[in-house]
């Protein structure tokens, strides 16, 4: 968002605007909250260990529903444009697994990287998971 000024050397000002927006689980039957959606991520970390700039590193995070309701993936969100986000699945069954695949791509960048991955469900309990991707680049 631009703010115009009178300040003669930058006339309009950047304001950056960041929003969170949080669902409101308030609503729930007790039936639901008795049975909701409950996620499992099998492993929340990928370490790539070393590898070399202008490569892509690649990993499947394994995310499983073991509630009693549908799991809905409502959004993904990288940390970074150089992160690429693709969930096999958007609704789980109860029981059922699926994978939130991840491509980072390390062009343009040295040294030790982490970037950060946040899936967001219908889970009321907890609803937002973050995903670690982290290593070296050379």
């Amino acid at each position: 968002m631009g703010l115009k000024t009178n300040d003669p050397k930058l006339l309009v000002k950047t304001i950056p605007v960041n929003a969170y927006i949080e669902e409101d689980f308030s609503g729930l039957t007790e039936e639901e909250r008795a049975n909701p959606p409950v996620i499992k991520v099998e492993s929340s970390r990928f370490d790539f260990g070393k590898v070399t700039t202008g490569s892509k590193v690649s990993h499947d995070f394994i995310i499983r529903n073991e509630g009693t309701r549908d799991l809905v993936i409502r959004s993904t969100k990288a940390s970074c444009g150089c992160t690429a986000i693709k969930p096999e699945k958007s609704v789980l069954a109860p029981g059922e697994s699926s994978k939130v695949g991840i491509v980072f791509d390390t062009r343009g960048r040295t040294g030790k990287q982490h970037k950060t991955v946040t899936v967001i469900t219908n889970d009321p309990s907890n609803h937002t998971v973050t995903l670690h991707v982290e290593g070296i680049v050379e």
